[in-house]
């Protein structure tokens, strides 16, 4: 092995305990002696006392009519609940205008009446827009926690419009929006503010049995109010901003009597027909310039109790669903793209496993985009022609989601894909079908207990993928694959500080060819020839590995802090079902903020922090050594602003030779700013701009990206986001010559312009009926010279890590490069390149009773490959648009029953 930077120092084992120690308790030891006598912010001495209580009483009579109006008998009758407080802008102190509220019930709803009083009726901001959109615009919310558990809540919340927006809370902090509930709502304006009035079915929530001792039902309740042209945030039990809780806070909703089990049934079938339109291609048998499909599904859920909920979908169609952005990855690692379908976004709450900690997008034990992805066999026919299905089609999923009494909520998963197969006309002219995915079963249980009404929790997972192939080109697929883990955390010292940590572990099974692939894929890469803590074995059927990660933080007070450390071992895999990019890792980091939320004269809040981290390998090769400090604020004018800095010392790249030695990577610095104007006016910029630098070389990387949005009306959004990125490295990466004998890891100098746009355009008719357009023109080009090899990969100098070569473009013909070596030669592709590409989306969405919908949607996709790697953005977009590209026109409907 080639000594490098990383060797003659102590052992590695203790080299990265005493870094990591050092660093770590050099910036927490701050955090910790100011910690003892934190200086309470406004509003947190409220907060540590008796929580709040509100009164629900039963409706005797006629529900009061849903109209917005509150001038119903019974709203007189109910007790009233008042004094918000605010959380933004002037942390603690009283809102500044009143809100009053007030809730009812009988057997079938939750109804709750909010009068949101104000001095300046005219001033109220009532934008409309679809359904859970994210409206600059004044907002009524409703937040129930129906187990008391401090950990889970039901939000409703409403514009004065009559935007709705329903949100579904976990983990205390947590939230998505991908929950649909079934719920009413009427607002109106008047000479004193505005009124909501909601309607909330007991079938949209879950809630436990009546207690067998006999103690009362008693839930969290929490309203909040925001006005937009104050950019206030006030909240009924108070939510100061430097508390990281949410839930937990909420306060107590008592006097529910009686409450029945309703039957929740929901059964919501679709139809949807589609044309699909593309390129002529008039050699290609298998083509269809024209093609008409449909489609017909199922999805059901039934409440096997009041907590529990089964769901299932036979046959799903995700038409409507937005296609993911174009990227252009120059790295090993794989792409995260996040899940956008919705049977699979609901039950996030209960299914998520995430491997917090480690750098680069969020990786878990279960990432459900896996289930119905692309085919992973890629077939070529020389000669002849193939239509391979985009994706592999879902015969069906279920899932069981909820409490099961007491502090215990679960959730069960199962999916089933059925084998996708590819047509195929050979060169003689036959047709075949062939397999390209086989039959696949998916599964996932996690079961989570709460601890203390949400001051901890404890949790288990295990995931599941059974293949069944039976042909031998798939045979580099896993037969099985296994994966489970415990994590857990409690809140302690008055729920100030945080204590939390996971351990998860991992099998897979299959033929040798698969298990070779996975030793040789970049999330481990066993073949390094430096790596002797590493073991590559061509004969193995099976690989197990584990994971881990503890930390402890600070939640409360100006000042924060967070440390923690983790380790994964070589054999941890669980990209069958998750979403993992490394492992071979052990890490530590440490954070310190600092938050100052009192206005002062100029800055009406700002905040520092501080990160610092060290991660190795268990052969002891640097990974990462870096620091980072963010400063940011916002003005009295609402305009904010936050600059970062991070300095990266110099590591080991044991990715960038794709199974190669692992190389010296020069140290750098990157620096971002980011502005944003006062987001209450009607337009609002921003402007975020990074400078990577590297020491040592001249390699560098700029990204500008400015944005604007625009509300020409209520009901009117226009949003332009283009960015532009140069990228200078000095040794790209390109290709491995000779892998088996002699290797070579061939590099050139990049040279690479990216332009992307991304532009969305909404208007809301009403707050049921909505059309979008969504459109992304996407162009980079990168070309290359100065091409070298690797000589000695871990030397300092650039001069002796890298040899230059002698390129000829010509000598190979017009789409290749011959690269000379001394005597020796390589002949390679081309590396240059242009990725043109064209995403359109248009949806027209009509919710036309609730529950129901109809879409009308439109996607354009268009790719024009090229090999001239300089960008010319006039001619590449003239390119790009004037090209014929694929459209598909389809509508859908489904509609919602309830019986």
């Amino acid at each position: 092995m080639v000594p490098g930077p990383q060797s003659g120092r102590r052992p590695a084992d203790l080299q990265i305990v005493a870094v990591t120690v050092a660093a770590l308790a050099g910036i927490l030891a701050p955090s910790v002696l100011l910690a003892q006598t934190p200086e309470a912010p406004p509003g947190e001495q409220e907060l540590l006392g008796a929580p709040r209580v509100l009164q629900a009483i039963p409706v005797r009579d006629a529900p009061p009519v849903i109209d917005g109006r509150l001038d119903d008998p019974i709203w007189q009758e109910a007790p009233e609940a008042r004094g918000l407080t605010q959380r933004w802008p002037d942390a603690g102190h009283p809102a500044t205008q009143q809100t009053t509220v007030r809730l009812v019930y009988d057997e079938e709803a939750i109804y709750v009446g909010m009068r949101l009083y104000d001095d300046d009726p005219d001033a109220i901001v009532a934008h409309i827009g679809r359904r859970n959109q994210m409206l600059d615009s004044d907002w009524a919310r409703v937040l129930i926690d129906t187990n008391h558990d401090g950990r889970t809540a039901f939000e409703f919340a409403v514009t004065p419009a009559g935007s709705r927006r329903d949100v579904f809370h976990y983990d205390d902090t947590q939230s998505t929006v991908d929950w649909d509930g079934v719920w009413e709502v009427a607002t109106s304006i008047d000479e004193e503010g505005w009124v909501a009035e909601f309607r909330i079915p007991l079938s949209q929530l879950r809630y436990s049995e009546a207690r067998a001792d006999g103690a009362p039902r008693v839930w969290g309740i929490n309203f909040a109010r925001f006005i937009t042209r104050t950019w206030e945030q006030a909240w009924w039990a108070p939510s100061p901003p430097d508390v990281d809780r949410q839930v937990s806070l909420f306060g107590r909703l008592e006097g529910l009597e009686g409450l029945p089990s309703p039957g929740r049934l929901e059964i919501l079938p679709y139809l949807s027909t589609d044309l699909t339109r593309g390129p002529a291609d008039p050699g290609n048998p298998l083509h269809s310039s024209n093609e008409l499909g449909a489609r017909a599904g199922v999805d059901v859920r039934y409440g096997l109790t009041p907590e529990l909920t089964l769901s299932g979908t036979v046959n799903p169609d995700f038409g409507q669903v937005e296609a993911d952005p174009a990227v252009v990855n120059l790295t090993a690692l794989e792409t995260f793209f996040p899940e956008q379908r919705p049977f699979f976004q609901e039950g996030v709450d209960v299914l998520d496993f995430r491997l917090m900690g480690a750098d680069g997008p969020p990786e878990r034990l279960f990432h459900s985009r896996r289930i119905g992805g692309s085919p992973h066999y890629a077939l070529e026919v020389p000669g002849g022609h193939t239509s391979t299905p985009s994706n592999v089609p879902i015969l069906g999923a279920t899932k069981l989601s909820g409490g099961l009494g007491g502090d215990w909520s679960v959730g069960v998963q199962s999916a089933l894909t059925r084998s996708a197969r590819a047509e195929v006309v050979d060169a003689q002219g036959e047709t075949s079908r062939v397999v390209v995915e086989p039959p696949t079963h998916y599964g996932v249980l996690r079961a989570v207990r709460n601890l203390d009404r949400g001051r901890g929790n404890v949790g288990a997972i295990a995931t599941t993928t059974h293949r069944s192939i039976d042909e031998a080109h798939l045979e580099f697929l896993h037969d099985a694959a296994y994966a489970g883990g415990l994590d857990g955390g409690i809140r302690f010292r008055d729920e100030r500080y945080r204590a939390r940590g996971w351990v998860a572990g991992s099998r897979v099974e299959g033929s040798p060819e698969a298990l070779v692939r996975t030793q040789l894929s970049p999330v481990r890469f066993l073949q390094r020839p430096d790596a002797a803590h590493l073991d590559f074995d061509p004969g193995r059927r099976s690989l197990t590995g584990w994971a881990g990660e503890a930390g402890i933080e600070r939640l409360t007070g100006r000042w924060t802090g967070r440390i923690l450390g983790g380790a994964r071992d070589a054999g941890f895999e669980v990209n069958d079902l998750g979403f993992q990019q490394l492992s071979d890792l052990r890490y530590g980091t440490a954070t310190l903020d600092y938050n100052q939320y009192t206005p002062g004269d100029r800055l009406r809040e700002w905040s520092a922090s501080s990160t610092v981290m060290e991660s190795r390998t268990f052969g002891g090769e640097r990974l990462r050594r870096s620091a980072s400090l963010r400063l940011s604020g916002e003005l009295v004018s609402f305009w904010s602003g936050s600059v970062e800095v991070e300095h990266r010392a110099i590591h080991l790249g044991v990715h960038e030779l794709r199974g190669g030695p692992a190389l010296h990577l020069p140290a750098y610095t990157e620096g971002s700013l980011n502005l944003r104007s006062d987001l209450r006016r009607t337009l609002v910029g921003r402007m975020g701009v990074t400078y990577r630098g590297d020491h040592g070389w001249d390699g560098s990387v700029l990204s500008v990206q400015p944005s604007l949005d625009l509300r020409p009306s209520p009901r009117t959004r226009l949003q332009i986001s283009p960015s532009v990125e140069w990228n200078r490295n000095p040794a790209q990466y390109i290709g491995t010559a000779d892998p088996e004998s002699d290797p070579a890891y061939l590099h050139g100098r990049i040279d690479q312009t990216t332009v992307d746009l991304t532009a969305r355009i909404s208007h809301a008719f009403t707050p049921e009926l909505s059309l979008e357009l969504y459109l992304q023109p996407f162009v980079s080009a990168g070309s290359y010279d100065e091409f070298s090899v690797v000589d000695d990969p871990r030397a300092s100098d650039p001069a002796k890590r890298f040899r230059s070569l002698e390129a000829d473009r010509a000598g190979g013909g017009s789409d290749e490069i011959l690269l000379r070596d001394g005597a020796r030669t390589h002949l390679l592709p081309d590396p240059d390149f242009k990725v043109r590409r064209l995403n359109a989306n248009t949806v027209l969405r009509w919710e036309f009773v609730p529950g129901s919908t109809l879409y009308v949607v439109w996607t354009r996709e268009e790719a024009v490959p090229g090999s001239d790697g300089t960008l010319d953005l006039r001619r590449d977009l003239s390119r790009l648009f004037g090209s014929e590209g694929t459209n598909v026109f389809m509508v859908k409907a489904s509609y919602w029953l309830n019986p």
